[in-house]
């Protein structure tokens, strides 16, 4: 890991069976910048794979390790919403 890593994911076989790494990381990044918690994205990136058509089981866990000021500012504003 470096410095600028923002997250993980740790998934099965299902996800990898149809998401490349630099795929997952653009879905995943995408929707953090809009705001989605990591809840939302989690489901939304197991759903895409079942969506492609895998066929193994599906699981993903997403963990944020920093975040970077443009994801920062929508997570708080999303937070802030939300309260």
């Amino acid at each position: 890991m470096t410095p600028q890593d923002q997250f993980f994911l740790l998934a099965t076989d299902g996800l990898w069976d149809v998401f490349t790494n630099d795929e997952a990381v653009q879905f995943i990044h995408k929707r953090l910048l809009v705001g989605e918690t990591l809840e939302q994205v989690s489901r939304a990136i197991v759903q895409e794979a079942y969506k492609k058509l895998s066929t193994d089981n599906i699981t993903a866990m997403l963990v944020l390790l920093q975040l970077q000021p443009e994801t920062e500012k929508s997570h708080l504003n999303r937070h802030a919403t939300e309260l």
